[in-house]
Formats: C-alpha cells, structure tokens, sequence
C-alpha cells in the first residue's frame, strides 16, 4: 500500500472495527480518522498517528512509512483489546470521580 490513509484504513479493516471505534479508542474523533482514511489529511501530525498506530498493534513505523511489514492480525486483535480495557477501565475511573 502506496499511502498513510489506505495503510490506516487496511489496519482498522483487519482489525474490524469502525472508523468510530478506532477514535473512540485512540482518544480521537471518528472525525479525524476518517480525514485521515479519505486523504482530507493526509498528513496527520506524529502524536495522532502514535494513537492510531498503538491500537492497531502498529510502531507507528508502517503506517507512516509503509516499510517492513504490518502488524499481523494476531498482534492487531491484542492490540485493539487491550485498547478496549484501557478505556474501559477510564471510563470506570471517571464514573466513580
């Protein structure tokens, strides 16, 4: 794959989940991953793209670059996981604060 947004969009596909799950869990907008996806920005900035990468299982290196190899969809499915916990047990946190 020739470009960050069809990288990204490949990931999320593998992973299964929806442009709003994936900002959901990334702490983005369903906005802003679809931007990025359809090439409105095509040149998200590195903090946005370490988010996205983080919960598809991704360095960041591969999304951004697209050299060496994506993670596999093993490391995809342990990565949007833990992602899930992660929020969940925020929204625990903030449901007793």
């Amino acid at each position: 794959m020739s470009t960050l947004p069809a990288r990204l969009a490949a990931l999320r596909d593998t992973a299964g989940i929806s442009a709003n799950e994936l900002g959901l869990l990334a702490g983005l907008s369903h906005y802003t991953v679809t931007t990025i996806e359809t090439a409105k920005s095509p040149n998200p900035n590195l903090a946005t793209v370490a988010k996205l990468a983080a919960v598809l299982g991704d360095t960041g290196n591969w999304i951004l670059t697209g050299a060496g190899k994506p993670p596999g969809e093993k490391a995809i499915a342990a990565a949007v996981q833990t992602a899930r916990t992660k929020r969940a047990e925020r929204l625990g946190s903030e449901a007793e604060g």
